[in-house]
């Protein structure tokens, strides 16, 4: 479906080439769905510029989620242009066995259609609806089943991507989307979980990235101005966002329209195809296009790593801890899964990494509670300190609580 742009108070100028040319983008960034504003402990009224916890996610709208139900076991995302299985098969599968639910959609040719195929996990993480949480999606329009016990949530609910991981240990990994929990991580091969097939819009996800030589990284794809580096040190939640804005009062790089990303724009720019060398865990692995800088750090385990970048948007902690006091990061480099994460699945998956590309949340302050359901640290090796990388343009526009 073909959008004509409007022309917006922050839009680069490459955002403003398309709309000219009555072009959508070819990677259209679609709004989280979050709408509240929240500090350290809970929700608050909408701050404002200069105050503490401005520029948060909430208070930019962007392009809103807009979908259409086909009336035959299909959804249409009137915004990405993808179209989804409604409700996916109640049976998990491996990974490997995933591309056979695929093949079967397509030899029945259901809703008509020969071309479904696994998601990546950009598609995937497309349809992720932060508005609340558990399921992370909006369930007026897709069927997401998740189980009686919160525990089971957390391990059982989710969905096998396209894109494989580079694991440790040789194991053959890929990614996921858990839609009860929000999250994305690398998953053992082998691990049944549930499958959402797609088709349409092969150009979804693909990012078109141009070095303005200003210290500035343009995505043609989304619209989206980067900050090539980063903010050198680590931050937390709310110290981040007062960087942001510090960074606009000082019109960084010549530009005072400078924001913290939310989830979704930050996620827009993870290359899943860059993981490489995980097997070795000295190796420095980032999911990043090189025409971005990295600050070099130490991750827990002495090796040389990837700082973990905050984004704008609030998490909804679980069922039993709804107060929106941690904060979603994007980790470019490894994501660490340690044996103090709790019970369950930390200790199944104690020692490992989630990759570079992972998607998980920690507590915003030091001293604040955890990531896991039942207070573990950020679903494994809390980091309260994560760094900064500004972004522009693209449709968001300041709009208060939206």
């Amino acid at each position: 479906m073909k959008r004509v742009l409007s022309v917006l108070a922050l839009a680069t100028s490459t955002t403003l080439a398309f709309a000219a040319a009555g072009r959508p983008l070819p990677y259209p960034v679609v709004d989280t769905g979050q709408t509240k504003c929240y500090d350290n402990r809970g929700e608050i009224a909408a701050p404002r510029a200069g105050q503490p916890f401005y520029g948060q996610d909430a208070q930019y709208h962007g392009i809103q989620p807009s979908y259409k139900d086909n009336n035959d076991g299909t959804v249409t995302d009137l915004n990405t242009g993808l179209m989804w299985i409604r409700k996916p098969p109640t049976d998990k599968c491996s990974w490997t066995d995933a591309s056979k639910a695929a093949a079967s959609l397509n030899a029945h040719r259901f809703a008509g259609h020969s071309d479904w195929r696994l998601p990546t996990a950009k598609e995937l993480y497309s349809i992720i609806n932060h508005s609340k949480g558990w399921p992370y999606i909006d369930t007026n329009r897709f069927v997401c089943e998740l189980a009686p016990r919160i525990e089971d949530q957390v391990k059982n609910t989710q969905y096998w991507t396209s894109d494989k991981s580079a694991a440790m240990g040789g194991r053959t990994e890929a990614f996921g989307v858990n839609f009860a929990t929000g999250h994305i991580k690398a998953y053992p091969a082998g691990m049944p979980s549930y499958v959402r097939c797609v088709r349409g819009n092969p150009d979804y996800g693909r990012n078109d990235f141009r070095d303005n030589n200003d210290g500035t990284v343009t995505d043609r794809a989304t619209g989206l101005t980067w900050q090539q580096a980063d903010s050198g040190h680590g931050l937390n939640w709310e110290e981040a966002l007062a960087w942001a804005q510090a960074k606009d009062r000082e019109k960084y790089l010549g530009h005072n329209d400078w924001r913290l990303p939310n989830a979704r724009e930050m996620q827009s720019i993870v290359d899943y195809a860059r993981i490489t060398d995980a097997a070795n865990p000295t190796s420095v692995t980032m999911a990043i296009h090189p025409l971005f800088r990295c600050s070099a750090i130490t991750n827990e385990e002495g090796n040389a790593d990837c700082p973990y970048y905050w984004t704008s948007t609030s998490c909804y902690h679980g069922p039993t801890n709804p107060e929106y006091r941690n904060a979603w990061y994007v980790s470019f480099g490894r994501s660490r899964i340690f044996p103090d994460s709790g019970p369950g699945i930390g200790r199944a998956l104690s020692r490992r990494v989630a990759e570079a590309g992972a998607i998980r949340y920690d507590a915003k302050v030091k001293g604040g509670p955890g990531g896991g359901p039942r207070g573990g640290p950020g679903g494994g090796g809390e980091r309260i300190y994560n760094y900064v990388r500004l972004v522009r343009g693209g449709e968001a526009t300041t709009a208060g609580a939206k």
